[in-house]
C-alpha cells in the first residue's frame, strides 16, 4: 500500500488578539489538511470549519474574558478536512470539567492577560492533551494529538510545571505508542529543563529541523527577545520529512508540516 501524505499546521493563535482575520487567511493560502490550535477561543471555532472542513475536536482550559462578551471558554483544538474516528481528552492540570473562569489575571487595553497571582491562576486554568483518530484515505487512520504546556514567569522552571510535564509525557507516551504525531505550542524552550522531560521518550521523538532556531513572533508582540523554539512536532513511527515556521500569523510562528503514514 502507498504511503499516505498530508499537511498539518500547528499554530498558538493567542486568543485572536493579533487578528483573526490575517489568521483565518493564512490558514486558506496554506490549504492544510490537519490544524492544530492551542489559546484558540470558543466564539472563533466557527470561523475554522468553513476553511477546514466539519471535523473539529475541540476542549476548554479556562474561561477568559473578553470585552463584551464576558467569558468565553479558551482551550485547544483539532481540525481537519479528513473524518475524526475517535477523539480523547487528558488533563494533566486540574480537569476536563468543570472549565473555570481564570482568576489571577488582569487585562490590559489589548485584551491581553498578565499573570498577577500565579497561585490563583494555576487553581482555576487546566492544561490538556487532545488527541484524534484521523480518518485518511483507503481506510489509514493516523493519531494526531495538541496541546498548550504549562507557562512560567521567564521560563524558568518550577515544581508545578516538572509535575505537569511528567504526567504529559506520560500521556504521550500512551496516546504516541502505536504510532502518530503530536504538535503544539509546549511552553518548553528547546535544549531547557522542561523540553528535557518531554523529548526523555524511546516511543517518539522530536522531528523539529536545526535551521528553526525560533518560533516566538517577537514583531508581532511589539518588541524584542530571544531565539526560543517553544513549538514543537513530536513523532512516532511516521515519516516527517519537511517541517517549516511561517512568522507575521500570531504572537507565535505558524509550523507546517508534511507527514507520511
Amino acid at each position: 500500500m502507498q504511503r499516505q501524505q498530508f499537511k498539518l499546521i500547528t499554530l498558538n493563535v493567542g486568543r485572536g488578539l493579533s487578528g483573526i482575520d490575517r489568521i483565518i487567511t493564512f490558514l486558506r493560502e496554506q490549504q492544510a489538511d490537519v490544524l492544530c490550535l492551542q489559546d484558540i477561543s470558543a466564539d472563533h471555532i466557527a470561523s475554522f470549519p468553513g476553511v477546514f472542513g466539519p471535523s473539529m475536536h475541540f476542549v476548554p482550559m479556562c474561561r477568559h474574558h473578553f470585552r463584551g462578551l464576558g467569558h468565553v471558554p479558551v482551550g485547544v483544538g483539532i481540525f481537519s478536512r479528513f473524518p475524526l474516528a475517535s477523539t480523547s481528552a487528558h488533563a494533566y492540570v486540574g480537569n476536563i470539567q468543570p472549565v473555570l473562569d481564570i482568576d489571577g489575571v488582569t487585562y490590559g487595553e489589548n485584551g491581553a492577560a498578565a499573570p498577577t497571582d500565579l497561585d490563583l491562576v494555576r487553581k482555576t486554568e487546566s492544561r490538556v492533551a487532545v488527541f484524534a483518530n484521523v480518518q485518511l484515505p483507503d481506510n489509514v487512520q493516523v493519531r494526531v494529538g495538541t496541546t498548550h504546556g504549562v507557562w512560567t514567569p521567564g521560563g524558568k522552571a518550577d515544581e508545578h510545571q516538572r509535575k505537569a510535564t511528567r504526567l504529559l509525557r506520560n500521556c504521550m507516551n500512551e496516546q504516541l505508542i502505536d504510532g502518530g504525531l503530536i504538535a503544539g505550542d509546549f511552553n518548553a524552550a528547546t535544549g531547557g529543563e522542561i523540553y528535557g522531560i518531554i523529548a526523555g521518550s524511546e516511543h517518539y521523538q522530536s522531528v523539529m529541523p536545526g535551521s528553526i532556531t525560533n518560533t516566538v513572533d517577537w514583531e508581532v508582540r511589539g518588541k524584542k527577545g530571544p531565539e526560543l523554539v517553544v513549538d514543537h512536532v513530536f513523532a512516532a513511527h511516521v515519516a516527517v520529512p519537511e517541517v517549516a515556521a511561517h512568522f507575521g500569523v500570531s504572537d507565535h510562528a505558524a509550523l507546517s508540516a508534511i507527514v507520511r503514514v
